[in-house]
């Protein structure tokens, strides 16, 4: 929880929540959620975080000059990071920035609302309603409230990963949960999912038709529900211009 103001936590304490939840933010997704796509709030905001010492910088892409920002020691404090502190190596900041950009990209073309956060496996085990633990310590899950509801594993290859690694994981991980019976039925109705991130369509029509046919062989489970999504490229992602 956020060692602000319980009932009114300041834009800062909300962003240092936010950084703790995802491991990391980046400047285009903080000006839209936080700061009204203003480039003078988002600015101030970032520069009072560093002159308090709460936020470190780390460069991302440096052809485009993009940076993010993970929680200093300090700027932990009073908080239960679900990723870590501090900078985060190849993987984890692969796997960090794209969760991020799935749940807090730009909205489609269509304008439609989506809603998405991501969840910490404690957070999980804590619903009553879920019946079954996900168990997985090392998986980012996600909630998905709008348009669709359901809880998701994230699976995020890397860059030159091949289909296979996807498989492998939801394989394992399906046939777990198929052997419960609480788990079973949210597997059958897609209230709970596994969801495939990837960098590019080119990447996405790969993964699912790979996906398919595992699925048609019984790698994995029949009935399983497996989304397979391009995230947006966080250096593509419209910055604040105000």
């Amino acid at each position: 929880m956020s060692s602000g103001e319980d009932q009114h936590p300041s834009r800062a304490e909300r962003v240092l929540d936010h950084i703790a939840t995802y491991g990391l933010t980046i400047t285009s997704i903080v000006s839209r959620l936080f700061c009204d796509n203003s480039q003078s709030k988002t600015q101030n905001l970032f520069r009072k975080l560093h002159e308090r010492s709460l936020v470190v910088a780390y460069t991302l892409d440096r052809t485009a000059g993009l940076k993010y920002y993970v929680l200093s020691v300090k700027g932990s404090e009073g908080r239960v990071p679900f990723v870590g502190v501090g900078k985060l190596s190849g993987k984890s900041v692969h796997t960090a920035v794209s969760v991020l950009c799935f749940c807090h990209g730009q909205p489609d073309a269509s304008g439609a609302k989506t809603i998405r956060r991501r969840v910490s496996l404690e957070e999980l085990e804590r619903e009553p309603s879920l019946g079954f633990s996900p168990k997985s310590k090392r998986a980012p899950y996600v909630i998905e409230q709008s348009p669709e509801q359901y809880i998701g594993r994230a699976i995020v290859p890397g860059p030159q990963a091949l289909p296979s690694y996807a498989i492998n994981e939801i394989s394992r991980d399906a046939r777990r949960l198929t052997g419960l019976a609480e788990a079973r039925k949210w597997l059958a109705t897609g209230g709970y999912r596994y969801v495939v991130l990837v960098q590019s369509e080119a990447r996405k029509a790969l993964f699912a038709e790979s996906i398919d046919v595992a699925q048609t062989r019984q790698r994995i489970p029949k009935g399983v529900r497996i989304d397979v999504v391009c995230v947006p490229d966080p250096a593509a992602l419209k910055e604040p211009s105000t």
